[in-house]
C-alpha cells in the first residue's frame, strides 16, 4: 500500500527512488499513476523484498520489525482468552478477599491484593493497549523497514 501512487505514507521522491531499484531488480515490474494499475506489480515487488530480505544478520531491523508485527498481530488473536483469564482472575482475588474479610478463611491478604493489582493491570492492557490500532502500527513499521532494504546494498 506505501508503494501505490496515491499512498501519502512515503515521500514522492523516497517512492521514486524505490521504483527505480525495483525496476531495476524485477523484469515485470512497471511504473503506472493509476494505483489500480500499480496494485499487481506492488504486490510482486513486496513479495520479490521479503524473499531478498529474510537473512536477519543482513537485515536485523527488518526482522525485528517482522517479529513484533507477528506478537502483536498474534496478542490481538489472544485477546478474548486474555480479557477471560485476567477476569476470572480478578472474580476470584474478589472472592478471596471476601472469605478473608468475613473471616472464613486465613490467608495472606497481601498476596491476594498483589495478585489482584496484577490481574487488573493485565485487564487494562488488554483491553486499551492490545488493539487493532497497535497491528497496524506495528505492520506500517515493518513495512517501512521492509522498503528500505531498497536503499540497502545488501540486496543482489
Amino acid at each position: 500500500q506505501f508503494l501505490l501512487p496515491s499512498s501519502p505514507k512515503i515521500d514522492t521522491v523516497t517512492k521514486q527512488r524505490y521504483y527505480k531499484f525495483l525496476s531495476e531488480h524485477i523484469d515485470e515490474f512497471k511504473i503506472s499513476n493509476d494505483d489500480s494499475e500499480m496494485i499487481p506489480y506492488v504486490s510482486t515487488a513486496v513479495t520479490w523484498l521479503i524473499s531478498q530480505t529474510r537473512d536477519s544478520t543482513k537485515f536485523p531491523l527488518i526482522a525485528e520489525e517482522n517479529t513484533n508485527f507477528g506478537f502483536s498481530y498474534n496478542l490481538l488473536g489472544l485477546k478474548a482468552y486474555g480479557i477471560t483469564v485476567s477476569s476470572i482472575g480478578i472474580i476470584c482475588n474478589i472472592i478471596l478477599m471476601y472469605l478473608f474479610f468475613t473471616d472464613s478463611i486465613s490467608i495472606n491478604i497481601r498476596g491476594i491484593l498483589v495478585s489482584f493489582i496484577i490481574h487488573l493491570l493485565f485487564l487494562l492492557i488488554w483491553v486499551f493497549i492490545i488493539t487493532k490500532k497497535l497491528v497496524v502500527s506495528s505492520g506500517q513499521k515493518y513495512a517501512r523497514a521492509l522498503l528500505s532494504a531498497c536503499d540497502s546494498n545488501d540486496i543482489d
